[in-house]
């Protein structure tokens, strides 16, 4: 009878002590401390946020990678240009290297990394294709109408929100077009401020969808920042997950959700 008793106690000290979760699943950063890894969504990854890298790493996507040797051409040394984050010496051309307009002499803008003249017109007709006449200038057009200005925005896409990647805060190519419009429309009014609020989706605790919002919205300020917009035109908010523009429970709900957005 006492060994029945004790047969019985070991079962159910057996039922009451779950088995850990096998690496990589998780269910806290407990589970993936022997490997110095933080549990993101139920599975050990290098990293949440730039903190959990070495000094001269940051976090993406969940893997700490090496600091971009540069953001701009002046991080580098005289005489080399910024390109996707490495300093190199552009072939000579004769022409400027630049980022944005600003970096060019006056009567230049900057084209593919390199100031080009910026050709004097008197209508549209005057100018090559996604040009249009502003001021006597042939100026890009993006998503313009020709003969309007940067701010322009009939299709109602230029103050539209940013989206993002699952669990990303990179900005997509046509992202990056659109902010470079809307860029040159905060240049062009002296007293614009705008909010940029970052959101995520539902997935992840509440204290990492902050953090992530806030990833989000910072990448926008600092892509615009980068084209000359004043810092302090642009102060940052995050509401995480607490802002959905949809309740779904589903990809296409939370690729709503997972993004950044302007509030003038």
């Amino acid at each position: 009878m006492t060994r029945l008793v004790l047969f019985a106690a070991l079962g159910l000290g057996l039922v009451a002590c779950p088995k850990p979760p096998v690496y990589p699943a998780c269910k806290t950063d407990k589970d993936c401390s022997e490997k110095s890894e933080r549990c993101v969504f139920g599975k050990c990854e290098q990293c949440i946020d730039d903190k959990d890298c070495s000094a001269d790493q940051r976090c993406e996507r969940n893997v700490c990678v090496d600091q971009p040797e540069c953001e701009a051409d002046t991080d580098c040394a005289e005489g080399q240009a910024c390109r996707e984050g490495r300093c190199v010496t552009p072939e000579p051309t004769g022409a400027q290297s630049c980022q944005v307009d600003q970096e060019c002499e006056e009567g230049q803008r900057c084209v593919d990394g390199l100031c080009a003249a910026v050709r004097s017109c008197s209508a549209d007709s005057d100018c090559q294709e996604n040009e249009g006449c502003q001021n006597g200038s042939c100026l890009p057009l993006v998503a313009e109408k020709p003969g309007q200005g940067a701010c322009a925005d009939e299709a109602g896409d230029l103050w539209a929100a940013v989206h993002f990647d699952f669990n990303g805060d990179k900005l997509a190519d046509d992202a990056r077009e659109r902010l470079d419009r809307l860029a040159r429309c905060l240049r062009e009014i002296d007293k614009a401020e705008i909010r940029i609020l970052g959101h995520a989706d539902e997935r992840g605790t509440e204290e990492y969808n902050l953090h992530l919002g806030e990833r989000r919205a910072r990448a926008v300020k600092r892509y615009l920042v980068n084209l000359g917009v004043p810092e302090n035109k642009l102060p940052v908010v995050s509401y995480g997950e607490n802002r959905p523009v949809s309740e779904g429970q589903d990809e296409s709900s939370w690729a709503k959700n997972r993004r950044a957005e302007f509030e003038r």
